[in-house]
């Protein structure tokens, strides 16, 4: 192999690699949620059988690494609710830094949600479990300061803000700084995208997607369970 092919095949590994370490996390999820065996089996093809995950990893997408961390931070939340062990919040900060480093857009999300959980989860004493998440966190984003350093001469200068590239399809490239992206061009381009939102689209995704596909409430009203349909 020539240095591209090489380079090639060595993303189409990740990929798989990826896939099949995110088939687990969503095993070992779903057997937290889900007690009956055949329902949890079938859950699992199901995710794992989505078209658009195949499409991901057939067409070497990075959102296949974003799918495995976000599984990852689902998969400790739920472990960190049952069992109340520090460690769980330690991974699931991990996977948090992790995540902001290969989809800074999502934190926004990220950093809010898992501030009120810690207010939330832990009531009085929760001083010291957000300062477990903050800290974690931040040494976790060290890699993407560098990578930014690396890339654009500013550590908070994201890689695309310094190429003709596009940030979830919309053009981020007037900030000067990741503050600015997050908190002023992309909150707009997210207002800008929920205006468009009409009663027919809504309808559209409830019941008849455009593509022909089962829409997600008569998802929501098939039995898993066996017992519940006997």
């Amino acid at each position: 192999f020539d240095l591209m092919n090489i380079e090639i095949l060595s993303i189409v590994l990740t990929n798989v690699i990826l896939y099949g370490l995110f088939a687990v996390v969503v095993w070992k999820t779903l057997s937290l949620i889900i007690d009956d065996v055949n329902a949890q089996s079938f859950a699992w093809l199901a995710v794992m059988s989505c078209s658009l995950l195949l499409f991901w990893v057939g067409a070497l997408k990075d959102h296949v690494i974003v799918a495995l961390l976000f599984m990852i931070i689902v998969y400790m939340l739920i472990r960190l609710k049952e069992s109340n062990n520090i460690n769980y919040l330690v991974y699931m900060s991990i996977a948090s830094g992790l995540l902001l480093w290969e989809r800074p857009e999502l934190s926004i999300a990220i950093i809010p949600f898992m501030t009120i959980y810690c207010i939330y989860a832990y009531r009085k004493k929760f001083i010291f479990p957000l300062f477990v998440f903050g800290i974690v966190t931040a040494i976790f984003l060290i890699p993407s300061a560098i990578n930014n350093y690396v890339v654009t001469g500013s550590p908070v200068k994201f890689p695309f803000q310094a190429v003709s590239q596009t940030l979830g399809g919309a053009h981020f490239l007037e900030s000067k700084t990741a503050f600015d992206v997050l908190f002023n061009e992309f909150p707009a381009y997210m207002m800008a995208n929920f205006a468009i939102i009409t009663p027919e689209n809504i309808i559209g995704i409830l019941i008849f997607p455009l593509n022909g596909g089962v829409g997600v409430i008569p998802l929501l009203i098939l039995p898993i369970d066996r017992k519940s349909v006997v």
